[in-house]
């Protein structure tokens, strides 16, 4: 699997998935142009569908219509700034009862990939290369 990300001026950078663009930049007072989500922002957006994902997929297996469900997400920096220090998930149910299914739910979104991921970080490699002189 690919993920290509390009520079688009001042802190503005465009990933390229499947055909799909996600423009990611930093606010004004951060010096970008706030075209977009920071990288920062996209991330934790990505732990919150996913778990979002997992979550209704169970729903409806159980028989519950899903609609209405969202989340909010609440996080923060380390102190020191170099990472996220902690993320807060809540899951609005929307009016659903999920009566004795709560742990079953919880379960389901903890098996999220991105979830898992965060639990047990993959090895990252950098590679420099300059495909301008190939």
């Amino acid at each position: 699997m690919k993920v290509r990300i390009g520079y688009k001026g001042k802190r503005r950078s465009v990933a390229e998935v499947r055909g799909h663009e996600i423009v990611m930049d930093l606010p004004e007072e951060k010096k970008g142009e706030d075209a977009g989500p920071t990288p920062s922002e996209v991330f934790i957006s990505s732990v919150g569908a996913c778990m979002l994902l997992y979550g209704t997929s169970y729903l409806r297996t159980a028989g519950i219509d899903p609609s209405g469900v969202s989340m909010e997400i609440d996080w923060y920096f380390s102190e020191d700034g170099k990472r996220i220090g902690g993320i807060e998930v809540k899951l609005d149910l929307g009016g659903i009862d999920p009566r004795k299914r709560e742990k079953a739910l919880l379960a389901a979104m903890e098996k999220c990939t991105i979830h898992n991921t965060l639990h047990d970080p993959p090895d990252i490699n950098i590679e420099l290369v300059n495909r301008g002189e190939e």
